[in-house]
């Protein structure tokens, strides 16, 4: 792993990616990735590649000098042309241009709110072939952009103040016995139902809930009472801190098709749909204002640097980062309320 002290996550990350935009470094690259590749092909790989980088670079860094407005748009090309450089350094198939669509479009209606924002899935696009590079599963027909937002973590406590309901993606912390995870959304009841209704998959790894009530929110103690496990539900985010998706595993993604899909819808409101756009950004009479424009920030970040560790081919851990778009968990609390019901439960246990 590749641990990196740094106040600035995209300098760094520009100082590595930069080494793409060298031809002669991206040739040694993809002449290792695929070993029997003719002329001509490398040198169209060679060329995309580093177009696509360079490219990416500049609408990234063109997205920080304008408004919530219209960055998506700008954030949206940079994402499209840092898939598209993966593509190319890692996916055998280059016989069409698989980035010529988006892979998805918005379903016409006068939204009301960025949450009833539905997307239509296409079998062909940017959106196919950057899931082709991580084993993405099939995705739904139709999908919410509430159900999308509902899965980052670093907006996962605005989210839940925002909408009034509980977030699927809980901070989590590993136990002897399992799991302990917080929401700060008071109605546990929602969410237990929830749990019980829609996520079968996990109760048949064995896992047992619990719920305990807390001042403000609560913590669902979750114990393996079997051989099951919870992988399939981690997040870990650039923080090396861990997430607990609760999602129905129909839509429960990568985060990188989360945050590109999240993305693209924006992008598309903005172009297509300007008058809803602007009413839902107006910060003045829009409680929706703080989470577009922090969701923004996390989905560019979570991209970057996801699609930034398959380019480079390295686990990156970044610490000591000034976390501007997050809400932060007051995580000193947090752990004392563990450490009570642990006590607790050990007081059960032995009677």
């Amino acid at each position: 792993m590749k641990r990196i002290n740094s106040n600035n996550i995209y300098n760094e990350l520009w100082e590595l990616l930069g080494m793409f935009e060298s031809k002669s470094y991206v040739c040694e690259k993809v002449a290792q990735n695929f070993k029997e590749i003719d002329v001509d092909e490398l040198n169209t790989r060679i060329d995309i590649i580093t177009s696509s980088v360079r490219q990416a670079r500049e609408y990234f860094k063109a997205s920080e000098k304008v408004s919530i407005l219209t960055s998506p748009l700008l954030v949206n090309y940079g994402m499209i042309n840092l898939a598209k450089a993966l593509y190319y350094l890692k996916q055998h198939d280059i016989s069409k241009n698989y980035f010529s669509k988006h892979g998805a479009d918005l379903y016409p209606s006068n939204y009301s709110s960025v949450i009833d924002v539905k997307l239509k899935i296409k079998g062909f696009g940017s959106l196919i072939s950057l899931g082709n590079c991580y084993n993405e599963k099939e995705l739904q027909k139709e999908i919410n952009l509430k159900t999308l937002l509902a899965q980052i973590p670093e907006i996962s406590q605005l989210y839940e103040e925002t909408y009034n309901t509980y977030s699927k993606v809980l901070y989590s912390q590993s136990t002897k016995y399992g799991y302990k995870l917080f929401s700060s959304e008071g109605d546990k009841t929602s969410i237990l139902e929830y749990l019980n209704k829609n996520n079968e998959d996990i109760f048949s790894r064995g896992i047992v809930i619990n719920s305990i009530n807390r001042d403000k929110g609560y913590i669902l103690s979750l114990t393996q009472t079997m051989a099951g496990d919870l992988t399939e539900n981690i997040i870990k985010t650039s923080k090396n801190r861990i997430y607990i998706n609760i999602e129905k595993s129909d839509f429960r993604y990568n985060q990188i098709t989360i945050a590109y899909l999240i993305i693209l819808a924006y992008s598309m409101l903005v172009r297509y749909y300007p008058n809803n756009w602007e009413k839902f950004i107006d910060k003045n009479f829009s409680k929706e204002y703080q989470i577009i424009e922090k969701s923004v920030l996390a989905c560019k970040e979570i991209f970057i640097i996801e699609i930034s560790k398959m380019i480079i081919g390295d686990n990156i851990l970044f610490i000591n980062d000034e976390d501007k778009f997050v809400e932060e968990i007051d995580l000193r609390k947090l752990y004392r309320d563990l450490e009570k019901i642990d006590r607790e439960e050990k007081f059960l246990r032995n009677g």
